[in-house]
């Protein structure tokens, strides 16, 4: 009698043993997959319609509003990275419009500008962004237009660079920006979203190649 209870005992134990070990199992197997999902989800959010051709710098920063995203935010770095109080400082935007209807970035303010306006360089080297300023016109003054509507399309998105032609820009400084400071820009949207984000001074595009030794070092 004592054996037979010895024996379903230990019967019972192996099943015990075996339960838990298939439940570890399980929980790694969940744990891989729902893994897995996060990782598919993340690359899918990260290739939507309009954003999947923008090549930005990674120098800038990125925000969401609903349809509306916005990529590689920053301050040009210009020439020296440097733009003193009472200067003005250009501004580097993408906008995609993932949406099926039309939206109009209508102002953006900044607390450390007496404004932001739309302003044109007619000798832009790149090609004009795919939506183009409605109020943007060729050979307008290098201060910008304080009132300006830029349409983003349905399904598309807009580049506001110096390099595109039009791009955004901070005037009247009130204070110094340079490299490792960062600056509030808010974008307001005929949608009714806005969008507040803190802007890096980016990364200059070409970086002059320099030797390690210097010029008779042998």
């Amino acid at each position: 009698m004592e054996r037979r209870d010895a024996s379903a005992a230990a019967s019972r134990t192996l099943v015990e043993r075996t339960a838990v070990k298939d439940r570890r199992r399980s929980r790694a197997r969940l744990a891989a997959a729902a893994a897995l999902l996060l990782a598919l989800t993340g690359c899918g959010a990260g290739q939507r319609a309009a954003t999947s051709e923008m090549k930005p710098a990674i120098s800038g920063v990125d925000a969401d509003a609903g349809s509306l995203a916005l990529r590689d935010l920053a301050v040009d770095f210009g020439e020296s990275g440097s733009y003193p109080a009472g200067g003005a400082a250009p501004l580097r935007v993408w906008i995609a419009n993932d949406g099926e209807t039309a939206v109009v970035l209508e102002s953006v303010t900044s607390p450390i500008a007496e404004a932001v306006t739309l302003a044109t360089d007619p000798e832009a080297e790149d090609t004009p962004s795919e939506a183009a300023p409605e109020d943007a016109e060729s050979g307008a003054s290098p201060t910008g237009e304080r009132d300006f509507a830029v349409e983003i399309g349905p399904s598309s998105y807009t580049r506001l660079s110096p390099k595109t032609g039009s791009f955004l820009q901070l005037e009247g400084l009130t204070e110094d920006v340079s490299m490792g400071s960062t600056v509030e820009v808010a974008f307001a949207f005929s949608n009714g979203e806005t969008v507040t984000a803190h802007l890096p001074v980016a990364m200059p595009e070409v970086v002059e190649s320099r030797s390690y030794y210097e010029e008779g070092h042998e």
